[in-house]
């Protein structure tokens, strides 16, 4: 059994971080295939990202840009904003750069905890970016998110529900990826007890399946 086929909780070899960038190297194309042919999931998830952006917004940090479309939108969409793009692999940092990098976007290779990012932003995006780092590493993954929050600032994350994530491990687990765990509703309330914050939103979003994923 893999990590991604794990239950909420259980305990799991967790795959090294080379071998979490290698696996998103080779997604790529799958990324580009989302970017021209449209995706109903990356489409609501960029719209609540941009939903929580707003005039008195100066800085985003968009982690785990994958080819950089959402980068793109959050400053297609809010100009005014300075906008800083990250991502495990290499190959979705070079292929961003030649999509996007006519735009004033700080495309950075990294997985926060390289300290290649040191400022603090006013919103940190997550766009199905939590579930893929091992519950093992959550807490000191929480800790890195907090000190990149300004003050006033908002995390807004997306994921897939629960409900979601048990119908692949039944029905469809070629969908599930090298790290893919179940984000519950303790998991986020630790969350925001990590980042000292309070919980503004949390709603379930109907994409594929009835509430087949989570906004928060």
């Amino acid at each position: 059994m893999s990590a991604s086929q794990l239950a909420p909780g259980q305990a799991s070899s967790a795959p090294a971080g080379r071998e979490i960038a290698q696996f998103y190297d080779g997604f790529s194309c799958r990324l580009l295939h989302d970017y021209i042919e449209g995706n109903a999931r990356l489409a609501a998830a960029i719209d609540r990202v941009s939903s929580c952006i707003d005039r008195s917004t100066r800085t985003v940090l968009d982690v785990g840009c994958g080819i950089g479309h959402s980068a793109a939108e959050y400053l297609r969409r809010h100009p005014h904003v300075g906008v800083t793009a990250i991502d495990i692999s290499e190959r979705n940092i070079v292929t961003a750069r030649k999509l996007f990098g006519e735009l004033p976007i700080r495309f950075v290779q990294s997985d926060l905890a390289d300290g290649r990012i040191q400022e603090k932003f006013d919103v940190l995006a997550l766009v199905d970016v939590y579930e893929h780092v091992p519950r093992s590493d959550w807490r000191a993954f929480n800790l890195l998110l907090a000190d990149r929050l300004s003050d006033r600032g908002t995390l807004v994350v997306t994921t897939p529900s629960p409900m979601h994530q048990d119908y692949l491990r039944a029905h469809e687990p070629g969908g599930l990826q090298i790290v893919d765990e179940t984000v519950t509703q303790r998991d986020v309330m630790n969350l925001c007890e990590d980042l000292a914050g309070e919980l503004a939103a949390y709603e379930f979003v109907s994409i594929w399946r009835r509430n087949d994923y989570l906004h928060f």
